[in-house]
């Protein structure tokens, strides 16, 4: 395998563990955005 097949893998490599990284830190965010929202919307007093 030459220097330029190992780099070339090796950025592969580190794109696609970039991209699960970003997807999973997006799925977190979306929790988390998600669980405020309700804890905002529950500590508001029902209007009747």
């Amino acid at each position: 395998m030459t220097a330029n097949e190992v780099a070339a893998y090796g950025g592969l490599l580190i794109g696609v563990l970039t991209f699960v990284v970003n997807v999973i830190y997006k799925v977190l965010h979306y929790r988390l955005a998600k669980r405020m929202a309700e804890l905002r919307s529950a500590e508001r007093p029902t209007q009747e």
